[in-house]
């Protein structure tokens, strides 16, 4: 008995095309170097407006300042004449109380020394009941 002849498959003539099978994912977003010069930028950026601030923020305490200044004389004119307001209230009531001792001198100095004493303490009016 002869053999009965067995067909084989065979590739087709000139061969299978070659299978892709590389990793083929496409390149999402920029490339890392323009990343890094856009970082770059933005910070450059920031820095000149932080240099910007604290340069308009210098100017506004110099502003303030020479206000404060200013002003000074005013504020200090204005703390001697209630001084001397309520100095001039204390004697007043001072002298209503003490009305009853004789020898008693309101505008006697109570320290040794000619020189003007600023007083320690906030000058304040008795309540005379």
């Amino acid at each position: 008995m002869a053999a009965k002849q067995v067909l084989q498959d065979m590739p087709p003539a000139g061969g299978y095309t070659s299978v892709p099978y590389k990793r083929n994912v496409p390149y999402r977003g920029p490339h890392g170097a323009v990343l890094f010069a856009g970082a770059i930028g933005v910070m450059a950026y920031g820095f000149y407006k932080v240099i910007q601030g604290n340069q308009a923020r210098r100017r506004l305490g110099e502003e303030k300042l020479n206000a404060r200044i200013a002003i000074a004389p005013v504020l200090e004119a204005e703390a001697d004449r209630l001084m001397v307001r309520r100095r001039a209230q204390i004697t007043e009531a001072e002298r209503k109380i003490m009305a009853n001792h004789k020898g008693w001198d309101v505008n006697e100095k109570f320290y040794n020394t000619d020189s003007y004493v600023a007083p320690t303490t906030p000058l304040t009016v008795p309540q005379i009941v």
